[in-house]
């Protein structure tokens, strides 16, 4: 008796995370289209953690739902992989542990797929959730005909567009591309690029069906945690997969917003592309460039000046990285204040309440690294210090 048909197997790689998880699965549970099978797949947690995804998992009671646990830890690449292996469905989806569906994401699909049966890549719209706040929806257009991945990501959408949640793919497909579990980032790049070479036949669906819970825009694009000599490296290794346009968009919206906070002050020819295809926004880079550099400037003569060298800086942003990058040495950072963050790097964030007065003991000034937030956060200083002085360059 050969194995009941299974329409859609949803992949969830997870790694010490369960209140986020548990949102996940319930927006697979509340699917109005039933024909699925999930596959969780415990990346290496730790022993807690693993226990309690082995307990939200069970607590479904749910014979679609099965977990796959694992030691040592790996990467989702290599977790993604192991659902891969096993998957049973005639397409396979991805969700990450973080995100979720909406309900009516499954029934879209299956019935996007009955109208076009040669689909083997299908993805669809998102949008981020940043403190509760739904984003714009994003991408809002499908691939033009003999456009390649690589150009309908970094030059129509310029950071992406498809989305590992947002992501099904044919079984047979994806079991011959897999995803490389040898990179440390851009994994869901290398994937997408990959398929792009194996299959004309994607299908965009003008829908919002994944959410994405992120704690503010610039960690909502993942790649930006990667530095600017990683992703060089990982253009130069799929060039391949990259026209000379697609190179200077990548240039443009990836490297270049990473390389001004970089110590590389090589000129390459992606570059050199840019300046072909995007000459305004290369000298837009190269003016914010000079006023960064200007901003820290007058931020290290004013606290020459006035004898404030113990700093707290408040707001962590690119403004923030490239004084700590290129100036920091002038000064003693004590503190990094930031409501939203809890590292930056390797250094601990707190938010205005969880400092206590111990941590502002030696601390001569607070430098708020913004540009138009900075009498709110004035305002919150002076409501917990106000003694302490508070400056804006």
């Amino acid at each position: 008796m050969s194995a009941a048909f299974v329409r859609f197997s949803i992949i969830i790689p997870v790694y010490n995370r369960d209140e986020p998880l548990r949102r996940a699965l319930l927006s697979v549970a509340r699917q109005t289209f039933g024909n699925y099978e999930a596959i969780v797949v415990d990346d290496g947690s730790d022993p807690a953690f693993s226990e309690r995804i082995q307990t939200l998992v069970n607590t479904l009671d749910d014979s679609r739902f099965s977990l796959i646990s694992y030691q040592p830890n790996r990467n989702g690449a290599y977790a993604r992989n192991c659902g891969i292996e096993v998957a049973q469905g005639e397409y396979l989806c991805l969700l990450d542990s973080d995100d979720e569906w909406l309900p009516e994401k499954l029934t879209c699909i299956d019935q996007a797929l009955q109208k076009n049966a040669h689909g083997q890549v299908i993805h669809h719209s998102y949008q981020n959730v940043i403190n509760g706040v739904r984003s714009a929806p994003f991408p809002q257009i499908a691939r033009r005909i003999g456009e390649s991945v690589a150009e309908y990501s970094f030059c129509t959408n310029r950071v992406g567009g498809i989305q590992s949640s947002c992501l099904i793919v044919k079984r047979e497909l994806a079991q011959r591309v897999r995803f490389n579990d040898t990179l440390r980032g851009h994994q869901d790049w290398d994937f997408a690029l990959r398929l792009g070479a194996e299959t004309d036949h994607f299908l965009f669906i003008d829908q919002v069906l994944t959410l994405r819970h992120v704690a503010d825009a610039a960690s909502g694009m993942v790649s930006r945690s990667l530095d600017y000599a990683y992703s060089l490296t990982f253009l130069r290794e799929y060039q391949k997969y990259f026209s000379w346009r697609a190179q200077a968009g990548y240039t443009a919206h990836i490297l270049l917003p990473k390389k001004i906070i970089s110590d590389d002050n090589t000129f390459t020819r992606y570059e050199w592309l840019m300046i072909l295809f995007h000459p305004l926004q290369f000298a837009k880079y190269k003016i914010k460039q000079f006023k960064l550099h200007l901003r820290c400037v007058k931020l290290l003569l004013w606290c020459r000046l006035h004898k404030k060298n113990n700093l707290a800086l408040m707001g962590c942003n690119d403004y923030t990285k490239f004084f700590i990058k290129h100036y920091a040495s002038g000064v003693s950072i004590k503190l990094l204040i930031d409501k939203n963050k809890k590292n930056f790097g390797v250094r601990a964030v707190f938010s205005v309440g969880e400092i206590s007065e111990d941590l502002w003991d030696g601390i001569d000034c607070v430098v708020t690294m913004t540009d138009i937030h900075h009498k709110s956060m004035h305002a919150d200083i002076k409501s917990h210090v106000p003694h302490l002085s508070v400056i804006y360059f």
